[in-house]
């Protein structure tokens, strides 16, 4: 009897690079990000309805800064205006910056987190923009326990504002298989509003997936 061994002598074109252990720890200040310009014009002979506005802006993270665990998330917008159309829109009134995010992010081995800055929620989009903390904790590989304290920025600007602070605690479910995904994640907001109570309600995001069929689903019963 004979035996014949055919030994592949380079990784397939697909395979990852083979970063080891020294090439990860390495790794610092790691930035990814992406900047856009956008710029809007109306021309009209009527001298009330020229307009035009230039919009800078930006999104992105530095992650594992200075070598450490932790990650820096932004997202942020620069906006001027000229002509004398929508000129009472506070929207479109001379210069204006919008911070939608700046907040630092670390994970942990078991995939827990906390984020502290300004974030909006991707587990429960809903709660709208917080200035403050937010931790999850893994229970299980599919069950996960979280809770995020802060104040709502002002509704118009952004701009910080102390009078609405706002807790939220919530549980998220998920489970995969090769082709599907779905999440649950549910939970209960509280809220004050210059020092009254002002807001409870129950939130809940669902997702499903299956080949190339996606659904999501978004419910809030406020009391």
């Amino acid at each position: 009897a004979s035996t014949t061994t055919c030994r592949l002598t380079s990784p397939p074109l697909l395979a990852p690079p083979g970063m080891g252990e020294t090439g990860y720890t390495g790794g610092r200040n790691v930035a990814h990000g992406r900047m856009n310009l956008r710029q809007y014009a109306q021309l009209a002979k009527n001298n009330d309805l020229d307009y035009w506005r230039t919009q800078i802006g930006g999104s992105g993270s530095v992650e594992r800064i200075d070598g450490t665990p932790w990650a820096l998330e932004w997202h942020a917008n620069l906006s001027w205006r000229g002509g004398h159309a929508l000129q009472d829109y506070e929207a479109h009134d001379g210069r204006r910056f919008d911070l939608y995010r700046l907040a630092f992010f670390r994970r942990f081995d078991d995939r827990s987190f906390v984020r502290i800055g300004r974030f909006l929620p991707g587990e429960l989009p809903s709660i709208g923009y917080l200035d403050g903390i937010q931790g999850e904790r893994a229970v299980t590989p599919r069950v996960r326990l979280g809770a995020l304290f802060g104040l709502r920025p002002d509704r118009e600007d952004l701009h910080p504002w102390w009078r609405e602070p706002t807790i939220v605690s919530y549980l998220s479910y998920s489970a995969a298989t090769e082709r599907s995904r779905y999440s649950l994640t549910t939970g209960v907001l509280a809220s004050t509003y210059r020092g009254k109570p002002d807001r409870l309600a129950v939130l809940a995001d669902q997702f499903v997936s299956h080949g190339d069929f996606s659904l999501y689903s978004s419910s809030e019963v406020d009391f």
